[in-house]
């Protein structure tokens, strides 16, 4: 998972200016793990992307992260303040982190 965390953390320094306000944070569960990153407020437009379409790209290569470890990893972009606040504090939750925007499950079909 380190590599994973590695990764989402090199995407991030190509996409953001503000490297140094890059955190990326890892939450394991039973349904698998929860990479939530966080960037600077003025490179969240990069990191989401135009209609969305860079975070639901980095989102797929994260959960085919997983297929390939056979694991479930899960993506989730949070708001700057989020990402330092404990887990426990967090405003997502692991179960808000595991479905997409609809509202719909994100399970990843199993290997």
């Amino acid at each position: 998972m380190e590599a994973v965390k590695k990764f989402i953390e090199f995407v991030l320094g190509e996409l953001c200016e503000k490297k140094d306000e890059i955190m990326v944070r890892l939450e394991e569960t039973d349904r698998g793990a929860i990479f939530f990153a966080s960037v600077a407020e003025s490179d969240m437009g990069q990191l989401i992307g135009r209609k969305g379409q860079t975070v639901s790209a980095l989102r797929t290569l994260v959960q085919s992260m997983g297929i390939r470890d056979e694991k479930r990893y899960y993506f989730r972009a949070v708001e700057p303040e989020d990402n330092h606040a404990p887990s426990a504090q967090s405003n997502v939750t692991a179960e808000e982190a595991m479905t997409d925007d609809e509202g719909n499950g994100a399970e990843v079909p199993a290997v």
